[in-house]
């Protein structure tokens, strides 16, 4: 295994653990699933209670924004399996390209 491949192979176990790590969160609601939020695996989705927040801007005479956070989400949020093997498929995928772009035969390095 060159130093190249080496490289690859470090990021795509990097990504891996991304992507088993840090998880896409989901909630089923009436057959249909609805999207919650990123979060690590053992804490879960970040859901912001409801109410309005003020988020002041850096130059003191520009307005103040308000954000509007509408109720959580109801149910018990579960991790998107689906979009997690997708997410793992396309990092293997462009994995598999780059060793095999990366791979340098022996006919072409000896002079």
């Amino acid at each position: 295994m060159n130093p190249l491949q080496r490289m690859v192979f470090v990021l795509y176990s990097a990504l891996v653990a991304y992507c088993c790590l840090w998880v896409p969160w989901r909630v089923q609601a009436n057959r249909v699933y609805e999207a919650v939020g990123y979060g690590w695996l053992w804490t879960g989705p970040y859901l912001a209670s409801p109410g309005n927040y003020k988020v002041p801007a850096k130059d003191p005479s520009a307005p103040v924004l308000e954000v509007v956070v509408g109720p959580p989400h109801r149910g018990v949020p579960k991790p998107d399996i689906p979009l997690i093997l997708g997410r793992m498929t396309l990092f293997s995928s462009i994995a598999v390209a780059a060793l095999l772009a990366v791979k340098t035969p022996k006919t072409l390095t000896k002079p």
